[in-house]
């Protein structure tokens, strides 16, 4: 009873009019514990709604981050099930080729709930090129910021004005419907990896203040902050 699992449109609009309980979307970050197509179905029956195909190092079914490699023929299979039910494609661990791949796979929503900028970072696969944003804006997805430190800036800590400077950078392509909060202050890593001040969720509001100093409105902000997930939500997810 200390959260709610969010399965259909219904349960996300009484969690988000104050449920007394945080409703929680379950994404599998890693298809690897689905071992055929078939059993996609299994899944989504106990609450999973987003899949990213594989983790930094790959998965059967695809190619990641960090393991160069397009969608398998069991691959292209899985986003073929995973459609038929509805559920969330996660781009944010895919490498280029199999994002390639998934893009034509589907058509699909796609969304990347934690991902940055390659153009503001180095030419690793764990971070967005421009047209891989403008794709996932077109499908009317959403690009997640990642809080990790590491992800903002290049050898030197990295600065709440490195975060907003990746959100402007998303916004400039995707439009600011198309981007949000993604934070990953799951990923691993501790606050102290974050940009000073905003490593912990009691301390978000220092990343709203840092997009209202470069000129964002309110409710351009509220829109980061998580309208446009909640767009993306209850557009995708099933009635009832």
């Amino acid at each position: 009873g200390r959260i709610r699992v969010i399965r259909t449109r219904d349960d996300l609009e009484r969690c988000a009019s104050g449920g007394d309980a945080p409703g929680v979307v379950i994404l599998m970050e890693c298809a690897a514990p689905i071992r055929t197509p078939d059993e996609a179905a299994w899944w989504h029956a106990r609450g999973v709604r987003a899949v990213g195909l594989a983790w930094a190092h790959g998965s059967r079914w695809s190619g990641g981050n960090a393991r160069a490699g397009g969608l398998t023929a069991g691959g292209r299979a899985l986003v073929q099930a995973l459609d038929a039910l509805g559920v969330l494609h996660d781009a944010s661990h895919l490498s280029d080729a199999a994002f390639n791949d998934l893009c034509a796979a589907t058509d699909r929503r796609i969304v990347a709930t934690h991902s940055n900028m390659r153009a503001l970072m180095d030419p690793r696969e764990r971070h967005l090129t421009d047209a891989q944003v403008a794709e996932i804006a077109r499908r009317g997805g959403v690009v997640g910021l990642n809080l990790y430190g590491k992800f903002l800036a290049i050898d030197r800590p990295a600065t709440l004005a490195d975060a907003a400077a990746h959100v402007g950078h998303a916004a400039a392509i995707a439009g600011r419907t198309g981007v949000g909060l993604g934070s990953d202050l799951d990923g691993g890593f501790a606050p102290a990896g974050c940009p000073a001040g905003c490593g912990r969720p009691e301390e978000l509001g220092a990343l709203d203040r840092a997009l209202a100093a470069q000129g964002w409105g309110d409710g351009d902000r509220r829109a980061f902050m998580h309208g446009n997930w909640m767009r993306v939500l209850r557009q995708s997810l099933p009635a009832g």
